[in-house]
């Protein structure tokens, strides 16, 4: 979770390749995940977090936005495999496999840089100086 007060990181996402599916319970991106790994995250939108035998650690009981922010507060966020009743597979790595075929898989992408701020239109003009009335 972000520290109270502090925004959340900004993180983008987009569909997985064509073809890429999620790597089950072996996901080399969720061997750090524990029981307490994503409960805080669950509790917080009263949603669940569990080990799922034939597919992982996940998030139930969330919305998409849900799941993303918790997988992005978890650290190191990668990919997202998230099944049609709601449930979501977080990863820190990608990973290509053959698993979960109905799901729709998402990838934490670069984000588009935003446009630089237009300068104010009298930026670099100087003002007149006053006369100084000597003669």
């Amino acid at each position: 979770m972000h520290p109270p007060g502090v925004p959340p990181a900004v993180v983008c996402w987009e569909d997985a390749p064509e073809g890429s599916y999620w790597c089950g319970a072996t996901h080399p991106g969720q061997v750090a995940y524990t029981d307490e790994s994503g409960a805080a995250l669950a509790a917080e939108y009263d949603g669940q977090w569990g080990l799922d035998s034939k597919n992982g650690w996940r998030f139930c009981d969330m919305s998409l936005d849900e799941c993303r922010d918790s997988c992005v507060a978890m650290g190191d966020c990668a990919e997202m495999s998230v099944a049609s009743n709601g449930c979501c597979f977080v990863a820190k790595s990608t990973c290509d496999g053959t698993k979960r075929t109905n799901d729709d898989k998402y990838q934490v992408t670069a984000c588009a840089p935003l446009p630089s701020p237009r300068p104010h239109p009298c930026a670099g003009r100087t003002r007149p100086r006053a006369a100084t009335g000597a003669a």
